[in-house]
């Protein structure tokens, strides 16, 4: 099974980085990072756009938000947008 795993360490666009040629091989994307409630959530909520059928995964575990509050806020909002918070 191919799991890709991003790590977000700075506010980054997701399109600017490596295309994804491949779509139909990436059975799940895992992100993890700094910053929960600013860059893991832009970029959970792009690739999700993006890739509508695959599933995207954070792991709350990994990452931090600005507060323990805002942390938690940006994880409800991903799973309301049905992103998996593991």
């Amino acid at each position: 099974m191919l799991v890709s795993i991003i790590s977000v360490l700075a506010y980054y666009n997701f399109f600017v980085g490596p295309t994804i040629v491949n779509v139909e091989k990436i059975d799940s994307i895992t992100l993890i990072g700094l910053c929960t409630d600013i860059c893991v959530i832009s970029n959970a909520m792009l690739i999700k756009a993006f890739l509508p059928e695959v599933p995207v995964k954070v792991d709350a575990k990994c990452c931090a938000g600005v507060t323990p509050k805002a942390h938690e806020r940006a994880l409800g909002a991903m799973t309301s947008c049905q992103i998996e918070i593991v």
